[in-house]
């Protein structure tokens, strides 16, 4: 009997710690204080990757200038750092996005807009005037930063989430999404963003998109740079993330900034490009044999609000233009392409083996950032053309490429259908120059 009696009693020992034990665990997935895996008390710190920069490059390295609640890191004019914050979707609306553009045709832009209330970013914060942190230095913040931020609420009690993401992630919100030159201002974003925590090439990071944009070409592109994709409406449950970034506007970017002498990272951000891309042999420059790329612009659909595909600053006699620079200059190899028929890939497949790029303004230019340094780059304008469009030639500044640019005079060079036409004698001239320029 006495036997039997301490066999109960260990059965019943056994049967309290195995439910205390699984209660710890339960509660360690609610509260932050105790979730060791996310919060514990040797947070693992960010990964450092091989220094991709390089020599030459003036280094970005933002400093904190205000960390008074742990959670929250506002770095001046750049990006804020959320740590430890929940997603609670049922706080926003928005398309899904990605679906096909065929089946969104006419979507006006608002429809594509996450539209966030308070709450949809819960963290964590012991500043007692938790509203000076958003709003006191609101002056510190780019726009569109300052907006998110008026949707982060500070959770007094326990947060609660059903999932975790451990991997730093990176919050973007998209503007002109099918376009090349905005896209990039958004990769080389967060290509600084990521140099910062040194979470480059063979590390991982994730990208959030904040917006519901239909699918673009440019959309692969995100994951072959950076890794794992995730759009807003595709968050199902609420989510810790353990480092989200606000991350810096593509209209702030520093790659939009045009009469800066100098870009941050300049040829780290062109070698990392390329890398993910496959690319990382050198051009080697044959002056007796020059590539020469001429870039077309057609009429496409980009994006819903320009069904019919209509686009301006083309080049009316590209026919005549590419036969007689062929003749012109026999020794040379010339080509022309229509870049947005073409993969990501192929297209820089093409600008990796070009010497000079020759195009009329437009986002195709935007690969002027990928050539070989002391390529050279001639940009042809037409004349309607603002004087204030010098997004190229400041990216051949910073890039040490040798840029000239030719804008038309001639009212009758313009047709109704946006081309302009162009004097083979003209191109003649701009590349006699431009092979003088590299090759001396």
């Amino acid at each position: 009997m006495r036997r039997y009696r301490l066999w109960i009693r260990i059965l019943c020992f056994m049967s309290v710690m195995v439910n205390i034990i699984w209660l710890t665990w339960t509660v360690s997935n609610l509260n932050p204080h105790t979730n060791k895996e996310v919060y514990g008390l040797n947070k693992p710190e960010f990964q450092i990757c091989p220094n991709t920069s390089v020599s030459t490059d003036i280094i970005y390295s933002p400093s904190v200038i205000l960390q008074k609640c742990a959670n929250i890191q506002i770095y001046p004019y750049a990006f804020v750092m959320l740590k430890n914050v929940v997603i609670n979707p049922t706080k926003a609306k928005s398309k899904k996005g990605g679906e096909d553009l065929t089946n969104v045709i006419g979507q006006i832009a608002d429809e594509e807009e996450l539209r966030p209330k308070p709450g949809y970013f819960r963290i964590k914060c012991d500043f007692e005037n938790f509203k000076e942190v958003t709003n006191e230095h609101s002056v510190f913040l780019n726009n569109m930063t300052r907006l998110w931020m008026q949707v982060v609420a500070r959770q007094d009690g326990m947060l609660m989430f059903n999932e975790t993401e451990n991997t730093l992630t990176i919050a973007v919100h998209r503007i002109e999404y099918a376009n090349l030159y905005h896209a990039m201002t958004e990769w080389y974003n967060v290509f600084l963003v990521a140099y910062v925590f040194r979470k480059l090439i063979n590390c991982q990071i994730n990208v959030l998109f904040l917006d519901g944009h239909p699918y673009s070409d440019l959309d692969l592109t995100w994951s072959t740079l950076f890794g794992k994709v995730t759009r807003a409406s595709f968050i199902r449950q609420p989510t810790l993330y353990r480092y989200l970034i606000l991350g810096l506007a593509g209209n702030n970017s520093p790659l939009n900034d045009h009469k800066s002498k100098s870009l941050p990272m300049a040829e780290s951000f062109r070698n990392f490009f390329l890398q993910k891309h496959g690319f990382t042999e050198t051009l080697t420059k044959n002056c007796n044999h020059l590539n020469i790329l001429f870039i077309w612009r057609h009429n496409y659909v980009a994006h819903p609000r320009n069904p019919s595909g209509k686009i301006k600053r083309k080049i009316k006699n590209e026919f005549e233009l590419l036969e007689n620079a062929r003749r012109f200059f026999p020794d040379h190899n010339i080509h022309g392409r229509q870049m947005d028929k073409l993969n990501l890939k192929a297209q820089l497949n093409l600008i990796s083996k070009t010497n000079i790029l020759i195009g009329m303004h437009g986002a195709g230019m935007s690969h002027v950032f990928f050539l070989e340094p002391g390529s050279g780059v001639i940009e042809l304008f037409p004349k309607y053309a603002l004087p204030s469009n010098i997004h190229f030639k400041a990216m051949s500044r910073w890039r040490k490429l040798f840029y000239t640019s030719w804008q038309n005079v001639q009212t009758w060079n313009e047709f109704d259908d946006g081309s302009t036409y162009i004097q083979p004698s003209v191109i003649k001239y701009l590349i006699r120059r431009k092979i003088a320029k590299i090759c001396n």
